[in-house]
């Protein structure tokens, strides 16, 4: 990968923590929890094997939850682009990261002339796994009269998926574009949204099963996610291609 004006070839700095994966698999999770500034946020970051990553980060205060995807370079330099519901720029993280896991660097909004304020986030313990579902990976169709249902799942870790959730019912309309949810125990997994939204997943052995509260925010008031979702196939069917890293990262990670 080439980042900016640094070499392809440059040396892989002996900072970096060691990002190897267990055989088998091709991503690892991370959680982080840290301050923007004065203001507290914790971030949960899938990490594959060629170095992008995706996820979502949360703000205590205000209860957002917000998507962003990057790269972590091979000299140590972190690039996250953020984004809102409509799938457009917002924010972006610029900063390093150590050998312990902790990344740190200056956070801004889009706009032009925007205040660039300090972040630092440190990475919590990993979760003993409550649930372990198998074979969850796929896409799940639910179709009837007027109505049609889609969840996309692909597993990160025995603990968490991640997913896209979509419901188009008449003339309403709804979705999640991207989510991470955690399992619990009794094979349930449960997602938290914006403005108080909740999902839990109930996964059967060839169907799961959502219930919902307030997350209107998504779909509006006259329809809901709720319903038994049908696993239709083995491969994710994205709705939104949101994982796909852009080549201008490249750019921005020059710094």
């Amino acid at each position: 990968m080439s980042c900016g004006n640094h070499s392809a070839e440059e040396e892989v700095s002996d900072s970096l923590p060691n990002m190897e994966l267990k055989e088998g698999t091709t991503s690892t999770m991370k959680r982080f929890s840290g301050l923007i500034d004065s203001i507290p946020v914790t971030m949960q970051m899938v990490i594959a094997s060629d170095s992008s990553v995706r996820g979502t980060y949360f703000y205590k205060r205000y209860k957002g939850l917000l998507p962003f995807k990057g790269q972590i370079a091979r000299d140590g330099r972190v690039m996250l682009t953020v984004y809102n519901i409509q799938l457009e720029e917002v924010e972006y993280f610029k900063g390093r990261i150590s050998s312990d896991w902790t990344i740190k660097g200056k956070w801004f909004k889009v706009e032009a002339g925007a205040n660039k304020k300090d972040f630092e986030f440190k990475v919590l313990p990993e979760e003993t796994a409550a649930n372990t579902v198998e074979n969850i990976t796929g896409t799940y169709i639910f179709s009837g009269k007027n109505t049609e249902q889609q969840l996309n799942i692909r597993a990160v870790t025995s603990k968490q998926f991640e997913f896209q959730l979509r419901i188009i019912e008449g003339g309403c309309t709804g979705e999640i574009e991207m989510g991470i949810a955690y399992f619990q125990a009794g094979g349930s997994a449960n997602f938290y949204g914006e403005e108080g939204c909740y999902i839990s997943f109930k996964v059967g052995a060839k169907h799961i099963s959502i219930k919902e509260t307030d997350c209107n925010y998504y779909h509006g008031m006259r329809c809901t996610f709720n319903g038994t979702y049908p696993k239709t196939s083995n491969q994710v069917d994205w709705i939104t291609d949101f994982y796909a890293i852009d080549e201008e990262l490249d750019s921005l990670l020059d710094f």
